[in-house]
Order: structure tokens, then C-alpha cells, then sequence
């Protein structure tokens, strides 16, 4: 089983414990994610402008997203 590791501040889905094994490249924790299957699609951006500011590597969102 994969470890899922989420980004998103307010996401509900979003562990609220801080993981153990993992931290971001500037020491801040990583939190995982409490669902056990996730889907993950690419952003709409049928004009290219979105990654042309983003960059290709955050070109994706996770569909399972639910504010708190």
C-alpha cells in the first residue's frame, strides 16, 4: 500500500497527526492523507496558461478534495 502524502492545509481528509518518516525539503512535516483510495486526474488548462505559471510538475489535483 502506498503512503499518500497531502499538501493541502484544509482538506478534511487530511491526517491531522504529523508523519514520522517524512518531512518537506525546508523541515516542515508531512501530513498523510486518511483515505484509503484516492483519485488524482490533471488540472483543466486547455490554453496552457495554468502550466506555464505552475510548472508541469504541480499540474494535478486530487478529486477526492473536500474543504473543512
Amino acid at each position: 500500500m502506498a503512503q499518500v502524502i497531502c499538501n493541502v492545509v484544509d482538506c478534511k481528509h487530511r491526517s491531522k497527526r504529523k508523519l514520522k518518516n517524512y518531512k518537506k525539503q525546508n523541515g516542515s512535516p508531512c501530513y498523510g492523507c486518511k483515505l484509503e483510495v484516492i483519485l488524482v486526474s490533471d488540472i483543466f488548462d486547455p490554453d496552457g496558461e495554468i502550466e506555464a505559471v505552475a510548472g508541469k510538475e504541480n499540474m494535478m489535483i486530487c478529486n477526492n478534495y473536500e474543504s473543512e
